[in-house]
């Protein structure tokens, strides 16, 4: 074996013995799915097929998807790369804090990368007697200056995290009930099917199903929802504000007219997924819509200010695709308590306008914008846009906003 051979052996050797610890760590013990993702590319990786590491890829051989799956349309591997990313992140801070190698599978790919930990060598001086005093009083006048800084960066953070919590306050409080809805992902199909809207009236009362044929009304029968959505309803119940408060999750078929009577909510997609929302959209100028025929979505501007656009199309033909997101925070049902809608005109779009929301410095800069110096946080609704890459959202930007 030549030395560069060796030199390799020795190195996947010690990578894979990192991986075996991290795999049997308290971190991962109850994620399976995770150890597998994380097994499978770090062992391509290091048989030298990193090339294949792609989301098909992983898709069929981590979580067991047909060959022939579309990426676009069922988005497993990225919401699970998320959370592998937050759970290796978590295992070096804590069980895998000496660690010497680290692992990191960055954002926009998924090949891991094995990386030196940097260590931080002690500084030794050796000052005559003379120098001491002075090496003192720089180091003290150092530590003021940093501890200056320190102090103004966190009250920075704390000012921007706050504004974060004044949203987060008004959805989850302690007179009332917080529902999170989900979006019905059976629902979405069977309109798909039938090229046929299924609106708020027929939806509560179920009234829809009854005029399916027996297959389909099976189908609408069925509680599915998306990986996505549910990755959204874990991360707001960890909320601060949500952890001593009542909070549910409920699937959209199972909530009442009187449930948001009574209660704040959280409702996640459009009509055509959670068509709870057509309650509030005579409060809104932003409204998402969808032709069954031409499979096209759209946004329409009820009434557009200069520089704005009408109606804002969706790339569907493109590689790069353009797709829209929306976030609402508006009175409740009845003006009592809160509701917040968070919807995307495809998966990305939805995951751009959950970026917006867990973004303290993003929300920060356009709580800038509608606060204007009050301290306060105001309803609004605000109309996003993301590029796409093989179905992932890329960097957001806010298009347009109302404040009420």
């Amino acid at each position: 074996m030549s030395s560069l051979a060796t030199s390799r052996f020795t190195e996947n050797e010690a990578r894979r013995t990192l991986v075996k610890r991290i795999l049997a760590s308290q971190t991962f013990a109850r994620s399976p799915k995770l150890s597998s993702f994380l097994s499978y590319v770090c062992e391509r990786s290091m048989e030298g097929h990193a090339d294949e590491i792609t989301e098909q890829q992983i898709g069929v051989h981590v979580f067991h998807r047909p060959g022939n799956y579309h990426p676009n349309d069922d988005s497993i591997v990225r919401s699970h790369a998320r959370l592998l990313r937050q759970k290796l992140e978590k295992y070096f801070q804590e069980e895998g804090r000496d660690e010497e190698l680290l692992l990191v599978v960055p954002k926009g790919g998924y090949v891991p990368l094995f990386e030196a930990r940097a260590r931080t060598k002690p500084l030794t001086l050796s000052l005559p007697a003379g120098g001491r005093i002075l090496w003192l009083a720089v180091v003290l006048t150092i530590l003021a200056i940093g501890t200056v800084a320190t102090f103004r960066a966190a009250s920075h953070g704390q000012a921007e995290a706050s504004t974060t919590r004044s949203l987060w306050k008004g959805i989850f409080q302690d007179e009332r009930k917080t529902i999170i809805v989900p979006a019905d992902s059976a629902l979405v199909l069977v309109q798909d099917i039938t090229k046929q809207p299924v609106h708020l009236a027929a939806y509560a009362s179920r009234d829809y199903k009854s005029h399916l044929p027996e297959s389909l009304s099976s189908l609408a029968s069925r509680q599915y929802t998306s990986i996505a959505d549910l990755t959204l309803a874990t991360r707001l119940v960890r909320l601060p504000e949500a952890v001593s408060r009542r909070v549910e999750i409920r699937y959209a078929r199972d909530l009442r007219l009187v449930d948001l009577k009574e209660s704040n909510a959280v409702l996640v997609g459009g009509r055509r997924a959670n068509p709870w929302t057509e309650l509030f959209e005579d409060k809104m100028n932003f409204l998402f819509d969808y032709n069954p025929e031409t499979t096209e979505n759209k946004v329409i501007n009820k009434a557009p200010k200069p520089g704005e656009s009408p109606v804002y199309l969706e790339d569907n033909g493109a590689e790069h695709r353009r797709a829209y997101g929306l976030v609402a925070y508006l009175p409740g049902v009845t003006a009592v308590g809160n509701v917040l809608l968070i919807e995307g005109t495809t998966m990305a779009g939805t995951e751009c306008a959950t970026d917006f929301l867990f973004d303290t410095r993003t929300f920060q800069n356009f709580f800038d914008q509608i606060g204007k110096g009050s301290g306060k946080l105001p309803y609004f609704e605000v109309l996003l846009e993301t590029g796409t890459l093989a179905g992932n959202a890329q960097q957001l930007k806010v298009l347009a906003y109302r404040v009420r």
